[in-house]
């Protein structure tokens, strides 16, 4: 008899307990996480990976680690592994960086992740034409449902954005910052805004606990605000914005 034809003769709490025990390994061997499966790193050999992590170091939004002007090769040298080391004490990771005395570091699946998710986008050419202005500007995409952070016309960061329902729409147009509040408090809704940005009357760019609890096939709708569900991008944008700075708000296609 097959594993599959004695599932089917387990009693229903037999089945549940063996259900969560298969999920509890999945999790465990890193089934679920992106996984780059990426080789140990080696100063003597060359390695397009190296490359790699050279380009995100370099195309960090929080932190330029390597040098504008540096050259990425295949090859991990001091200066890659001190970046990479600098990146890791920011981000409060272990340090699997340092290199061993065989000559090589490892990083972690996890470690590749994050560093991907902190790279600068490419910049879009169909944004709206307000978005390119001089200065730092917010250009928000109900269509997309993106939030695009451009300083002097270059993205920094985009994100995702929840905005406002039929009945409580997010205001369109051209605004500018007007005031921060970095631990806001909705009275009407009753709801925690962490680092709202106000930009037209009550109406806010802040992060929501309710967005990034919810599912992604069914996000839900704002109150009017602009919601972020990255906890720490909608952090450094508040520590980034100034009052002034500019808000557009469109709909990219009808």
């Amino acid at each position: 008899m097959t594993l599959l034809q004695k599932f089917r003769y387990l009693k229903t709490w037999q089945k549940i307990v063996a259900a969560i025990v298969v999920v509890m390994i999945l999790i465990a061997s890193g089934i679920g996480y992106i996984n780059y499966n990426y080789p140990t790193l080696r100063r003597d050999s060359e390695s397009y990976r190296v490359a790699e992590l050279q380009q995100l170091l370099a195309n960090n939004y929080l932190k330029t680690y390597l040098p504008k002007n540096f050259v990425t090769s295949k090859k991990l040298g001091v200066e890659t592994s001190q970046a990479l080391f600098q990146w890791e004490t920011a981000n409060k990771l272990a340090h699997h960086s340092i290199v061993k005395v065989d000559g090589t570091i490892k990083v972690n699946s996890d470690e590749w992740y994050l560093l991907s998710s902190q790279r600068i986008p490419a910049t879009p050419k169909d944004l709206d034409q307000r978005c390119y202005s001089n200065g730092r500007v917010f250009c928000a995409d109900k269509t997309t449902e993106k939030l695009w952070f451009i300083v002097d016309g270059e993205a920094r960061v985009v994100t995702d954005a929840r905005f406002g329902s039929t009945e409580n729409p997010t205001q369109e147009g051209s605004f500018t910052i007007q005031r921060k509040e970095a631990d806001s408090w909705s009275q009407p809704y009753q709801v925690e805004m962490p680092f709202s940005l106000y930009f037209y009357k009550g109406e806010a760019i802040h992060y929501s606990q309710q967005f990034e609890d919810a599912k992604p096939e069914n996000p839900g709708a704002s109150a009017g605000c602009i919601n972020l569900k990255d906890f720490e991008k909608a952090g450094w944008l508040f520590s980034q914005t100034k009052v002034g700075d500019r808000v557009i708000v469109y709909r990219s296609k009808p």
